[in-house]
């Protein structure tokens, strides 16, 4: 307290000198020094308060600090400069790798093995020279197996290191099963057959899967970036925006078809699923899975054509057999009349005439069952080269002087088992199509190959064949044949020419034959510039001697034996019976099956031929009553007669000795009874 005084008056008396301060001087200095104390104690206390407040946040912070720590995983070590551990906090419970206090003071690098310490010690130096955090990664071995580590350093000051040690197994080992699957999802999506597209909502390309090159030829890179109307259809965009708009506001798949564009110019037919997944981007996006369907609607087309060809085939047939009915009828009775030396010459001219006009029709109804495959044939072994070379001033004459012919032939015999008058009715129908097409002239090739058909080259059409071929190609530089004409060239009746100027069985007949023969058609037409037909047919090694026609007698010998004729048609009936009669055979007439049983029962014993129609109504055609008839009598003869050919009918049956074909006239038909009576045997 004196010390105090001491110095109060010291500062009093430099404040006033050596004089003695009057009361009002006295009195403002003691306020003043009041106010000064006053101030202070107030700033002190509130310093003091101020310093209580900081001392409990600093003990709260410090402890929410510690339970932040404690509640780490990772194991926390402080380092010095040369990697000496100067304290640490232990991770988790479950933790293989246990600190315990004996890691305090000692190097990081001896704790560790060998390699590691090395790679520690150089993580630590580069730590303390850089002044920048560094991650390592390293393995430890336990008990219970590799564990891997990352460990983080970094920098504090006074040249310390703060290291964080992350046990990262199931980490990496997710990371590693992710891979896995990426890289399984990746070889799945680049070898998948199907190809996946993934648009946004405006088409722009965003990925597309590297298979779609072996279906577009533009490689996958080259299609990213760029919409996918760029490739689609115009005639199917605006279908696909439509769907693109469903796709995006619905929860399920939708399925579309259109068709693509391929690098060569042409176009695929591609079906997909695709479905919305929004929210993965700004514009959200559609996963379009599709695959190539080309070829399956080709085969469907091709399956849907030759069922309606088949349907035309079984109608054409059908017609051809009812009209050649009438044509026997005509016939018939026109040789009869010939043979009447009471026809006037004037009728007689007319009866030529009809006889003309009954043979162009029974043309018509061979051509429909060639086009039908129910048309005779008679087969052997021939040299296409020899049929073409042959018919070639034929053909030159058809064409007219405006079209060149050239002929190609292969330098090795062209050999096909084939009726010798139907591959001349392909050529000469095909010379006359080309001949129309061409009406300025032009020029028309005609080649012959051998070929051998890969079945990769087979699988490219759904008619062809692997094997050995002899193909037969007619190319004009004509008009060429319309996309959506080409389709129906072969069906019958179906023609692009004017009115009386086609049948529409000219190409009908060559498709008819070639199937019959066991071959396909590929044709290839370009408008304004020409077609071919290309015509496979299976090669032959075999040379078979040509069938001798059947001998005719230049006049039939009649007969007084008992013949029964089944026949549904009157017309026909009364024409075969008249003939029979004045060649002195007894003729039994029955319109169906049950009615020529009853015939049989009742004469049986002197019936020596049974003439039969091939189909008749009432539920037993021919083969079946002649099939119970030689149950009763082994030996009984029988010719079969119907509209079709011999091998529509049956593989047993051969032209001119025990079947028919309509029409036919009455010599034929004489001739074939009697050679049937005189046969020895069944």
């Amino acid at each position: 307290m004196d010390e105090m005084h001491s110095l109060l008056r010291r500062q009093l008396k430099r404040r006033f000198g050596g004089d003695v301060p009057d009361a009002a001087l006295w009195r403002q200095f003691l306020s003043d020094v009041s106010d000064v104390y006053y101030d202070f104690d107030v700033q002190r206390e509130l310093i003091e308060r101020s310093l209580v407040l900081s001392s409990e946040e600093l003990h709260q912070a410090n402890a929410q600090m510690r339970a932040i720590f404690q509640a780490i995983p990772d194991l926390l070590l402080r380092l010095n400069a040369k990697g000496v551990i100067l304290d640490f906090q232990s991770g988790a419970s479950d933790e293989p790798l246990k600190p315990g206090r004996a890691w305090v003071g000692q190097a990081v690098q001896t704790l560790a093995p060998a390699p590691l310490g090395a790679q520690a010690g150089e993580a630590l130096r580069r730590v303390i020279e850089t002044k920048s955090p560094l991650a390592i990664e390293y393995s430890l071995t336990h008990p219970s197996g590799e564990n891997l580590y990352e460990a983080r350093l970094v920098p504090l000051p006074k040249d310390e290191i703060f290291a964080i040690v992350r046990n990262v197994t199931a980490r990496k080992r997710a990371e590693d099963e992710l891979r896995r699957n990426e890289e399984r999802f990746r070889s799945l999506i680049e070898n998948a057959s199907d190809m996946i597209t993934v648009i946004n909502e405006s088409g722009t390309i965003r990925f597309q899967s590297p298979s779609s090159e072996r279906v577009f030829g533009f490689p996958a890179a080259d299609m990213a970036g760029r919409s996918i109307f760029d490739f689609i259809h115009r005639e199917d965009s605006a279908r696909f925006r439509d769907t693109l708009r469903r796709i995006l506001q619905a929860a399920a798949p939708v399925a579309a078809q259109f068709r693509m564009k391929h690098r060569d110019g042409g176009w695929r037919v591609i079906s997909s699923m695709a479905r919305n997944v929004p929210g993965e981007a700004p514009d959200g996006y559609v996963i379009i899975n599709s695959r190539d369907i080309t070829e399956n609607i080709k085969l469907e087309e091709h399956l849907l054509q030759a069922q309606k060809m088949e349907a035309l085939g079984q109608l054409s047939g059908g017609i051809a057999h009812d009209f050649n009915n009438i044509l026997t009828i005509i016939r018939g009775h026109v040789s009869l009349m010939e043979f009447n030396p009471a026809i006037t010459p004037q009728l007689g001219d007319s009866i030529a005439e009809i006889r003309l006009a009954s043979e162009r029709a029974a043309n018509l109804t061979r051509q429909l069952l060639a086009f039908s495959r129910r048309q005779r044939m008679h087969a052997a072994t021939i040299d296409l080269n020899e049929v073409v070379s042959n018919m070639t001033r034929m053909l030159q004459r058809i064409l007219g002087e405006d079209v060149s012919m050239f002929i190609h032939c292969a330098p090795r015999p062209a050999m096909v088992h084939a009726d010798l008058g139907m591959i001349e009715q392909i050529l000469l129908n095909l010379a006359v199509n080309s001949r129309d097409a061409m009406p300025r002239g032009g020029r028309l090739v005609i080649q012959t190959a051998n070929v051998q058909i890969s079945p990769e080259a087979a699988a490219q059409s759904p008619s062809a064949r692997a094997g050995v071929f002899v193909c037969l190609s007619v190319s004009d530089t004509g008009s060429g044949i319309p996309p959506d004409v080409l389709p129906r060239i072969f069906e019958p009746f179906f023609t692009t020419k004017d009115v009386g100027k086609g049948t529409g069985l000219g190409l009908a007949t060559v498709y008819g034959v070639v199937e019959q023969h066991h071959g396909w058609i590929n044709v290839h037409s370009e408008p304004g510039r020409g077609t071919t037909f290309r015509i496979y047919l299976p090669r032959s090694e075999k040379e078979d001697a040509i069938e001798s026609p059947i001998p005719t007698m230049p006049s039939v010998r009649g007969g007084n034996e008992t013949i029964l004729l089944v026949e549904d048609e009157p017309a026909v009936r009364a024409l075969v019976r008249s003939i029979l009669t004045r060649a002195g055979y007894h003729v039994l007439e029955a319109p169906n099956g049950a009615h020529a049983l009853d015939l049989w029962r009742q004469h049986h014993d002197r019936i020596k031929l049974l003439l039969t129609d091939m189909i008749m109504p009432g539920g037993m055609n021919g083969r079946e009553l002649a099939q119970q008839f030689a149950q009763e009598k082994p030996g009984l003869k029988v010719i079969y007669a119907s509209g079709y050919s011999a091998n529509a009918a049956g593989g047993d049956l051969i032209e001119g000795t025990n079947f028919l074909a309509k029409p036919f006239n009455p010599l034929k038909l004489a001739q074939v009874v009697r050679s049937r009576l005189d046969e020895n045997g069944k």
